[in-house]
């Protein structure tokens, strides 16, 4: 293995390590509402918060994953009564997830919650080791996006 090929390896394993690590810290805001709940059913919650009428589909593009997924993660949250369907009345078809006032309420604050401890992890770092993560995150943003657009494209 090349120089670079072990940096891309490192790269790889950190990566991969990520979530484990942010479940870690961040564990007692994923016993949401007294269900615990994993950091995609988080996302997925996240965005029929922030989004009304989403669906499955709307759902899928948005965290880049298929709709059979989508449903299992909608299933499990389902069974732990976080989240709901509900048919269009337009279109039959449609079917839209909800949630209940209550838990946007409580989701916004535990979000809240997330950022201050979020911030308070990052508060450890210097200004430098800041910038550093930044870059990094910034540069491999675009690296990702520029290989999703290639994706696209291949699969017209």
């Amino acid at each position: 293995m090349n120089k670079k090929e072990k940096k891309i390896e490192e790269i790889f394993i950190s990566y991969i390590d990520m979530p484990k690590k942010t479940k870690k810290i961040f564990q007692d805001h994923f016993d949401f509402c007294g269900k615990n709940i994993t950091l995609q059913q988080a996302r997925l919650l996240q965005l029929i918060v922030m989004n009304e009428n989403m669906t499955h589909t709307d759902i899928s593009r948005e965290m880049h994953i298929k709709n059979s997924t989508v449903s299992g993660i909608v299933d499990s949250l389902a069974r732990k009564g976080l989240v709901k369907r509900k048919r269009s009345d337009v279109d039959r078809r449609k079917i839209y997830l909800i949630v209940s006032e209550e838990l946007k309420k409580q989701f916004e604050y535990f979000g809240d919650k997330a950022r201050e401890k979020f911030s308070s992890v990052l508060k450890r770092a210097s200004d430098e080791e800041l910038d550093t993560i930044l870059a990094g995150f910034r540069t491999l943003s675009k690296i990702m996006n520029s290989a999703a657009e290639e994706k696209k494209d291949d699969d017209l």
